[in-house]
């Protein structure tokens, strides 16, 4: 107990045992605010994809086909009309929902980029009625790349990526998931190794 006429100090000792207090509870919850806020992004990175979807339904009600992407004269991704994006964002008129939250600092074109990639191969120009697995045909999912480019062949998604890889043309930013658009407009997370060539395009395998 302190004298009656000496003010209660802290010790040297007492300070760094509040202080080693102090820096190991930070520590322990670090972790958790920085898991917390990745799936505040994955969350995001979702409602991104499912307002895309909303515009692709909405581009096929209007056009009775999906968005139609193609190489043109010049080797961009640019049909008439415009891009894959162009056509969908006619729709939804936000350029945001294309840039996923866990992708910063990326060199934006508000044209020409994306997080999210188009399953062109088999879903450009074609009539949504006629594709008979709708819960297991992607539209969109993360995409290595930043530009307008597409899956056209079952070597940009087989041998499954184990990890984010520029030949299959696949990314996975969230801890090892990617957010992915099916053709019945619900949005669901994929696990790395958990994309099938498959759900691109029912005549590719495995």
């Amino acid at each position: 107990m302190c004298a009656s006429r000496r003010p209660c100090r802290f010790t040297l000792i007492e300070l760094l045992v509040v202080i080693a207090i102090i820096a190991i509870l930070a520590s322990m919850l670090l972790p958790a605010l920085q898991q917390a806020r990745a799936k505040a992004r994955a969350i995001n990175c979702t409602g991104n994809l499912k307002q895309i979807g909303l515009g692709v339904i909405m581009y096929a009600d209007s056009n009775n086909v999906l968005p139609n992407t193609f190489w043109d004269s010049t080797n961009s991704w640019q049909p008439i009309g415009g891009s894959y994006k162009t056509l969908v964002n006619a729709y939804i008129n936000s350029q945001k929902v294309w840039e996923c939250p866990s992708r910063p600092g990326t060199t934006w074109n508000d044209v020409s980029s994306t997080h999210y990639i188009y399953n062109y191969g088999y879903c450009r120009n074609k009539a949504q009625e006629s594709i008979t697995k709708p819960t297991e045909t992607v539209v969109f999912c993360g995409s290595y790349t930043t530009s307008v480019v597409g899956i056209d062949s079952s070597g940009q998604v087989w041998p499954n990526a184990s990890a984010d890889n520029s030949s299959t043309r696949l990314k996975f930013p969230h801890n090892d998931y990617t957010n992915v658009l099916w053709l019945d407009g619900h949005v669901s997370a994929v696990k790395v190794n958990g994309l099938k060539a498959s759900y691109f395009n029912s005549g590719w395998t495995p």
